[in-house]
């Protein structure tokens, strides 16, 4: 009986497959040849067996997108870098760095050359108080030598002009130019009367050429 009963089973699953395959290769041949739009193919797309096979299959799960970390920005990955780009970015450093070290120069240099304008004007304000030193101080012995003289020309007036001749024979010639030129013209004639002809003839000369020139020379008297 059991083995009667099994082959039964098996006889009823074969006729079961062969009816179910059967079905399939209809179902298939009217969808290759209508399409969905086949009454077989649509009585297959409306029974619950593929509806609940269909709603297993869109059910499916989609894989999940990977979740960001609250508070960081997404990073995007980095483009390689144009070897152009790279080369102009390289010779733009170096020309910096170059301009760096020329300002660098300069700017020593324009010390240098602040020091060199301050040592300059100090030693200018120096050489300007020596030049003023030395311009009152020639002034101061003009004014002297002037006024000197101007003492001279009074003591020798009033000298007999005998007596003023014999020291005009041996004074100085320049310093006796000076003092005939500022005598009164009647007593200098009277001296140079009692001098010896060279003299006389040195002292004309020198006279002349004084008168003829506009020169006046400071004779330097010794004390």
């Amino acid at each position: 009986m059991k083995l009667l009963s099994l082959s039964r089973l098996f006889s009823m699953v074969a006729v079961t497959m062969s009816v179910l395959l059967a079905i399939k290769l209809c179902v298939l041949t009217d969808y290759f040849l209508g399409g969905t739009e086949s009454p077989v193919v649509q009585r297959v797309l409306a029974s619950p067996a593929y509806a609940s096979g269909a709603s297993v299959t869109t059910a499916a799960p989609t894989p999940a997108a990977p979740s960001a970390v609250p508070g960081e920005p997404a990073t995007t990955p980095t483009p390689p870098a144009d070897p152009e780009q790279l080369a102009l970015l390289q010779s733009l450093s170096a020309r910096q760095k170059q301009l760096d070290v020329l300002e660098s120069t300069l700017l020593e240099k324009q010390r240098v050359v602040d020091a060199s304008e301050t040592a300059l004007a100090q030693k200018m304000a120096v050489y300007e108080k020596i030049v003023g030193d030395y311009r009152a101080r020639d002034q101061a012995r003009q004014d002297m030598s002037t006024a000197d003289l101007d003492r001279l020309v009074r003591i020798y007036e009033n000298m007999s002009p005998r007596d003023a001749a014999t020291i005009f024979d041996v004074l100085d010639m320049h310093v006796m130019v000076r003092v005939l030129d500022r005598m009164n013209p009647r007593k200098a004639s009277a001296i140079m009367g009692g001098m010896t002809p060279e003299r006389v003839n040195l002292a004309t000369q020198l006279l002349a050429g004084m008168h003829d020139t506009g020169v006046r020379l400071t004779p330097v008297f010794v004390r």
